[in-house]
């Protein structure tokens, strides 16, 4: 219900984003569902992204099992996206 709500919120702010955006999600995710809220994301901000899905690893992505994936994938794209701003 929160995360709902949430959502009816964010959804005009998220429209307006217009760099190239980096989405990452644990597909073990029991808090925010991996389906839902990378639907939401890919269908709400209209500007390039990257999606990286990790498939060992739970809602806290940045402590699991496959950080250091999440980490260098970031990079990669932090790299590889700093002359697009």
């Amino acid at each position: 219900m929160q995360l709902a709500k949430m959502l009816t919120h964010a959804k005009p702010v998220f429209e307006y984003i217009d760099v190239p955006t980096f989405i990452a999600q644990g597909v073990k995710d029991k808090v925010i569902p991996a389906e839902s809220s990378v639907a939401f994301l890919m269908d709400t901000i209209q500007s390039q992204k990257e999606l990286l899905f990790l498939k060992e690893s739970g809602h806290y992505i940045c402590e699991d099992s496959e950080s250091e994936l999440l980490f260098e994938s970031l990079l990669r794209f932090l790299q590889k996206e700093k002359d697009l701003l």
